[in-house]
């Protein structure tokens, strides 16, 4: 089981997908997250973290996602929905 969240830091918003089981199993999975709909686009890998590793230490390990307000405000369509999606995977 997977959990997916955003949190609003101050100017920033981390991306977290944390497994929910064993620290042991959380890095043998990775996810892709992708913002954007159109040509304009960003993707961003990274390994999934346990639900035991706190958000602070996963930025310092750098197995968080951290983007900034602006960036997701460029990417809102007419109706200021932002589309994005995410996949995980075995690795």
């Amino acid at each position: 089981m997977f959990q997916q969240l955003f949190e609003m830091l101050d100017s920033s918003v981390p991306y977290i997908l944390k497994y929910i089981g064993t620290a042991e199993m959380a890095p043998k999975f990775k996810y892709k997250f992708k913002l954007g709909i159109r040509s304009d686009k960003i993707s961003i890998c990274n390994i999934v973290s346990s639900y035991t590793v706190d958000v602070q230490e996963g930025y310092k390990t750098g197995k968080r996602v951290k983007l900034y307000c602006g960036t997701f405000e460029r990417y809102l369509d007419g109706k200021d929905d932002l589309k994005f999606s995410f996949e995980f995977s075995n690795i």
